[in-house]
């Protein structure tokens, strides 16, 4: 870590990200909570160990409690999520959090805390907010209903590795901000929190992933932030129907030049159908979520209509992408299916001209008994061959008309 340009004081944080979420996926949310905090759990065992040699039950180094403090139906759920877990190695202390959860029914989930300390530097400020990112991920998908996890987890693939998280909008509040180094070095160092600079003054830095506030926060900067959440959801939902697009385009132009299978192909279009069919709900509920916004402040209008302009964007690449796998699927199964009728033909004939040249044997046999040749027993059989073969030719042309 090299010289540290830029302090913070009296800093807290928000964070906020969108989940997938309707009226029925709220409710179900809430009663799910309700029932956990309600029901007391207990242990029942026919046999106590009164001198055990070592202990039945390990501590969990790491654990989190979650607490309802507020819960208005069809509005909003607050949680209070409690986290503990072990520092590095060598380190005797455990690290806690303490976040403050909100979830309203829109689905722009906003997680709240504050540091102990008085006075931070942005470097550590950025590795807080990433340990941050990933307990809240982990802690949503603990409370979050299969709808949900199976949308999440389809989108962000990678989201079971080490250090991938799903993004989301930080806002950092300050009393006051303490500038020590140069403009390259300021501006290195609010990327980190903010990304990408959107817009600035003297009393906050936007960005694409975060802002920073310094003093009184203006009022349309918590809109701006849940708008933030979602537009950064649209983004990677987009970029997964992009990837996916490049799929299919890949084993189209794989079935062109040979280079795969049918029968692979298929399966590869059958998982990729299987991860589009959890997904088309969430359309709508991204329309849901921007409508339940509310009207927007007049600074913000245009992000608002950007928003609608890429939700429309989504519907149309979602549905340019179902009718190109449909339209694959179809293509291949026709391919396999006339391939399969192929080769059952080809079986009937085998199996019906074998059968003719097992007759024709027989007869041949019957007329070598009688005393005929054994010349005119094989034309016999050759004969029997070709009339059962032009049979068989004239019946599968006319059951193909």
């Amino acid at each position: 870590m090299g010289v540290e340009a830029v302090h913070l004081n009296g800093a807290t944080l928000r964070l906020y990200e969108w989940i997938p979420m309707d009226p029925n996926l709220f409710d179900g949310m809430a009663m799910g909570l309700e029932a956990a905090i309600r029901e007391k759990g207990f242990l029942l065992a026919d046999e106590v160990d009164e001198t055990p040699k070592k202990s039945l039950f390990k501590s969990i180094n790491s654990y989190a409690r979650v607490c309802i403090e507020e819960y208005v139906p069809n509005e909003v759920l607050t949680l209070l999520m409690k986290l503990e877990y072990e520092n590095s190695p060598g380190e005797k202390e455990k690290q806690r959090e303490i976040l403050t959860v909100r979830i309203p029914s829109n689905g722009i989930v906003e997680y709240s805390a504050y540091l102990d300390e008085e006075r931070v530097s942005l470097d550590k400020l950025a590795y807080v907010l990433d340990d941050l990112y990933e307990d809240t991920s982990r802690g949503i998908l603990s409370i979050a209903l299969f709808p949900q996890k199976r949308v999440l987890r389809t989108i962000y693939e990678k989201i079971r590795e080490e250090g991938y998280e799903r993004r989301k909008y930080a806002l950092v509040l300050a009393n006051s901000m303490e500038v020590s180094g140069d403009n390259m070095e300021v501006r290195a160092e609010l990327t980190q929190i903010v990304g990408n600079l959107i817009k600035e003054s003297d009393k906050y830095y936007l960005g694409e992933t975060g802002a920073i506030v310094v003093g009184e926060p203006p009022e349309w900067l918590d809109y701006y932030a849940r708008m933030r959440a979602i537009s950064l959801f649209m983004e990677d939902y987009i970029n997964f129907l992009l990837i996916t697009g490049d799929k299919l385009i890949h084993i189209r132009d794989s079935l062109k030049k040979g280079r795969v299978s049918f029968r692979q192909a298929r399966s590869d279009l059958m998982e990729i159908q299987a991860k589009i069919a959890p997904i088309k709900i969430v359309n709508r509920m991204l329309e849901l979520s921007v409508e339940r916004l509310g009207n927007s402040p007049p600074e913000l209008r245009k992000e608002r209509e950007f928003l609608y302009e890429r939700l429309e964007a989504i519907d149309s690449l979602l549905n340019s992408l179902e009718y190109e796998l449909d339209g694959l699927i179809s293509l291949v199964n026709t391919y396999i299916d006339e391939n399969l009728g192929q080769l059952n033909r080809i079986t009937t004939i085998l199996s019906t001209l074998f059968g003719a040249l097992g007759i024709g044997e027989v007869v041949s046999d019957v007329m070598v008994m009688l005393g005929y040749s054994n010349f005119l027993g094989a034309a016999v059989t050759v004969l029997s061959m070709l009339v059962t073969g032009a049979l068989v030719n004239w019946f599968i042309g006319r059951r193909s008309v």
